[in-house]
């Protein structure tokens, strides 16, 4: 109890070697000095991680590490996401196991120096494929997917990032994946992949505030906690549901009652709206946070996996897992506005430069080949580089994007 309260008045008061290869095609833009961008990517085959360099020269991978690799073998590297300051690196991993592992790495102060353990690894619940940090750095936030496991609720585990514990798993719902933290550090957002759902965490009770249906045809707010008695399904409040969108473009969806297999949450940098990625019914739900209610639905192609926006709430990016591409949407007018193949099978992950200008994807790649990063240039709307990395890329994040 008392690990529980400091925890919420912390939070409370707080709102390898190097691996060189030849550089890809340099970017083609003689009206703008180019910034740099350095992003790490993770590879679930191999658990090695991989820095990449992206600036006016190309792209090329800069220096790649290993896991430390316990007796369990390998690890399945995830989620990544690197702390506010930049110093560290916490890695995600939850393969051939039934716990996801969390492991901290110091990153490199200056040339020459490599990623260094730093903590852990620590156990989470089963599975955790997905992770997201506190704007303070203080907590990140993991759901425990628990996909080989019973289809029971599962959890969503806070870490204390600076000493590396695990502070509590707080109960959601079946299958939570793609957990995102709002700009605030008010909320945490997650979906459940099997019950169709959209849930809140408040991050100072520590319990799901707020539950949003995203069934197809049943889009609407579900009943709360004690409403309900426990965590778990419910049906969506009728009225709520029938509510008109509000003013402006509801894209056309798919018949009612198709599961909507929710995969990723991404909140708008404004705090206003929120994305559900629907793997299932190949649509990105707008749900406004305010009202708690369907705005917009988005019809996509094959299988939305991850989303997010671009800082000044221009375009949304969402990558095709099943389709093999990137689709971008122009959120002023309301319209899909190009469909980017991707340069292999299977895109994963995907992160947004801070100034909006590139949307950088980890592509799994095909059945034993090579994984690999793709840049898509959001102004231009075309891949403007690519870079193999090992196989089955998944998790990345941006370090540290730097002004030319």
């Amino acid at each position: 109890m008392h690990l529980l309260s400091s925890w919420a008045l912390l939070l409370s008061t707080l709102f390898l070697g190097p691996s060189s290869t030849q550089p890809g095609p340099a970017m083609s833009d003689p009206d703008r000095d180019a910034d740099e961008y350095w992003i790490y990517v993770g590879s679930q085959v191999g658990d090695e991680i991989h820095r990449i360099h992206f600036g006016p020269e190309g792209i090329r991978v800069e220096a790649s590490f290993s896991l430390a690799i316990t007796a369990n073998g390998s690890e399945g590297t995830r989620g990544l996401v690197i702390s506010p300051d930049q110093r560290h690196l916490y890695v995600l991993t939850g393969e051939g196991q039934e716990e996801g592992r969390l492991w901290k790495y110091a990153l490199p102060r200056s040339g020459g120096e490599s990623e260094q353990l730093a903590d852990g690894p620590i156990r989470l619940g089963p599975l955790s494929t997905t992770i997201d940090i506190s704007p303070d750095g203080s907590f990140l936030f993991s759901p425990n997917f628990n996909f080989y496991g019973e289809r029971v609720p599962s959890t969503l585990s806070v870490v204390f990032g600076p000493d590396l514990y695990e502070v509590v798993r707080i109960e959601l719902c079946t299958m939570p994946h793609g957990a995102r933290v709002s700009p605030s550090g008010n909320h945490i957002y997650t979906v459940c992949m099997m019950d169709d759902q959209l849930v809140e965490v408040d991050a100072l009770s520590m319990e799901p505030s707020r539950r949003f249906s995203v069934s197809q045809g049943r889009e609407g707010p579900l009943p709360t906690e004690l409403e309900r008695g426990g965590p778990g399904t419910g049906d969506p409040d009728p009225d709520a549901a029938a509510a008109p969108p509000a003013a402006g473009l509801r894209l056309p969806g798919t018949s009612s009652g198709m599961t909507c297999a929710p995969t990723w949450a991404s909140p708008s940098e404004n705090g206003r709206w929120i994305w559900v990625a629907c793997n299932g019914t190949d649509e990105i739900h707008e749900v406004d946070l305010e009202g708690w209610r369907l705005r917009r639905t988005f019809r996509t192609g094959r299988g939305p996996y991850q989303v997010a926006s671009t800082p000044d709430g221009r375009h949304l990016v969402t990558t095709l897992r099943q389709g093999g591409a990137v689709e971008i949407f122009d959120l002023v007018e309301g319209f899909s506005v190009a469909r980017i193949p991707t340069s292999a099978p299977g895109a994963h992950g995907l992160a947004i430069s801070p100034d909006g200008r590139y949307a950088f994807v980890s592509v799994e790649g095909s059945e034993g080949g090579a994984g690999k990063l793709d840049v898509v240039d959001l102004e231009r709307l075309e891949r403007v580089a690519e870079v193999e990395v090992g196989p089955q890329a998944s998790g990345i994040a941006i370090w540290k994007p730097e002004p030319r």
